[in-house]
């Protein structure tokens, strides 16, 4: 397994796959929070393959390299499989992670764990907003260092937590 950022060519080559997990992955939040109003459930490929998004992924390697194919750029592909992703999004206060998203396949295996250290090795300040009713997130954004900044309300009545991560002084 490798944790990486994915070109762009990358992210268009998978994005069906990105977009399974996506989806996989927000339906088990959808369950947690007992709605489904959660804007990931309903993108589509050219949404999470839009400019300004860095995709971080947890991906196993082709291990024959008979199998390895060549896209349509003609770059080698040499992901068989994707264990799960974080996605950043460049702000003027840093870094906001838009999504951690990780296959149900392989939950509870340190898969988010390992994309957050990999994010924070980046060495910016890094912000995320997560529902106050999703105990899971909110366990791994604080077990990663995460601090809470403030609450928000949404339109709906539900409150919308902000995290933040600052990377200690050098």
């Amino acid at each position: 397994m490798t944790v990486r950022e994915l070109t762009a060519a990358e992210v268009a080559a998978h994005a069906d796959e990105l977009l399974r997990i996506q989806v996989a992955a927000f339906r088990i939040e959808a369950e947690i929070l007992g709605h489904d109003r959660i804007p990931y459930l309903y993108e589509t490929v050219e949404d999470i393959t839009a400019p300004g998004l860095r995709w971080i992924a947890d991906v196993v390697e082709h291990a024959d390299p008979s199998t390895v194919r060549t896209g349509d750029t003609g770059s080698i592909d040499t992901i068989a499989e994707v264990r799960g992703a974080v996605v950043l999004a460049q702000r003027q206060a840093g870094l906001f992670v838009t999504r951690v998203i990780v296959d149900p396949a392989h939950h509870r295996k340190g898969v988010a764990s390992g994309l957050l250290g990999h994010a924070q090795e980046l060495r910016q300040r890094l912000f995320v907003i997560t529902s106050e009713d999703n105990p899971p997130g909110i366990g791994m954004y604080c077990k990663a260092g995460f601090a809470r900044v403030r609450d928000v309300e949404t339109d709906t009545g539900s409150i919308l937590t902000e995290y933040a991560w600052e990377p200690a002084a050098d």
